[in-house]
């Protein structure tokens, strides 16, 4: 990797109810080969052993920080990750979830990666690791779009571990707290819009990596009407910013997303929450458009399927305005990409993949 850099990084992680997978986490970050870091572990008022577990990493380590959230900001990780990212002292700073992996030589890569160049940030590849397979079968982008803002609007970009940012460039910008989800998705937009000076690295092996049962496209099942309404209400905000960047036709786009989330409501939600919903619908710019009209009637067409309890219609109606709908409406988010030839682990984290196998059966 060549000489070795003094430069710090600050590894931002936001915790709650990960007693069984953060030690794993904590001890991937232990496990550097670029030793000059900081672990910023905000805890998010857990109610099991996680806090715990923090401060005692913390209490043997002094790279390894133990945070509160302050009850009176908003409960979420766009919480955490913001005090994190004002606390850190790095001259870098990445965010890696609690209950991810990060290989060996992570840190040294992306610090050697980016260390001479002018870039605002750098972006790496992230690997799925399935059960206890020693190899990565799947990673989460290709990383090969030409226009990352179409890339994340279409809900395919990058995960918010995969990008390695200058401490001085990233701490402009801040996670949005009353985001329930989608936070990494806005947070990416936000920096992208700025049009920042960046670089991907699409070949490169991956670096860290999501534990089976992450990833996969972004569902709106099993999910509250309040959690949907503020869902949108995170797409409204990003389509404001769209607009005012001068990105109109990308904000029209998001006309995929909100059918997909009202479709869902249309279907198993009651009177209220679906009207509540489709109020968030009717603030975006893409109401205005024509296709609206027709989003209205599909709409209205499987809410009398729902009132009729012919849930057998459902898929008959769906079909058919796929047949007659503009494609793109209905196009799946293609994140996940199968590798033709997959990529072993390195030691360090294979050692972990047994321990990772006993958290993914709990």
């Amino acid at each position: 990797m060549g000489k070795i850099s003094t430069n710090l990084v600050s590894i931002i992680t936001p915790v709650f109810n990960r007693e069984a997978d953060l030690p794993l986490t904590i001890h991937s970050v232990l496990n550097q080969t670029h030793s000059n870091w900081e672990l910023l572990l905000v805890d998010d008022g857990s109610t099991d052993n996680s806090l715990n577990i923090a401060r005692l990493f913390s209490s043997q380590d002094h790279r390894i920080h133990s945070i509160r959230r302050d009850d009176s900001l908003p409960k979420g990780a766009s919480a955490c990750r913001n005090i994190g990212i004002d606390r850190a002292k790095g001259d870098f700073i990445m965010f890696l979830d609690s209950d991810d992996l990060l290989a060996q030589s992570c840190l040294e890569h992306r610090v050697q990666t980016i260390i001479d160049k002018p870039y605002d940030f750098i972006v790496t590849q992230t690997g799925i690791i399935r059960k206890s397979n020693p190899q990565i079968k799947k990673i989460w982008s290709s990383l090969l779009h030409k226009d990352d803002v179409e890339a994340f609007v279409k809900m395919e970009g990058w995960c918010v571990s995969s990008t390695f940012f200058r401490s001085d460039f990233v701490k402009k910008y801040k996670f949005d707290p009353y985001a329930p989800s989608l936070q990494d998705w806005s947070f990416h937009l936000s920096v992208l819009l700025d049009r920042p000076n960046y670089r991907k690295y699409p070949d490169s092996n991956p670096d860290v990596f999501v534990r089976s049962g992450h990833g996969g496209r972004i569902s709106v099942t099993n999910n509250s009407p309040d959690r949907l309404v503020k869902r949108l209400e995170v797409f409204l905000r990003m389509e404001q910013q769209l607009i005012a960047k001068g990105y109109l036709e990308y904000a029209n786009r998001l006309d995929r997303q909100y059918l997909k989330h009202l479709n869902h409501a249309a279907i198993f939600f009651e009177g209220k929450d679906y009207t509540e919903l489709k109020n968030v619908w009717r603030k975006s710019c893409s109401y205005t458009m024509p296709i609206a009209r027709s989003i209205n009637f599909y709409l209205t067409l499987q809410r009398c399927v729902r009132f009729l309890k012919l849930r057998i219609f459902h898929g008959v109606v769906y079909k058919a305005a796929r047949a007659v709908f503009p494609k793109h409406l209905f196009l799946p988010n293609r994140r996940e990409v199968l590798l033709q030839n997959p990529i072993p682990l390195e030691k360090g984290v294979e050692q972990l993949i047994p321990q990772t196998q006993k958290v993914t059966k709990k």
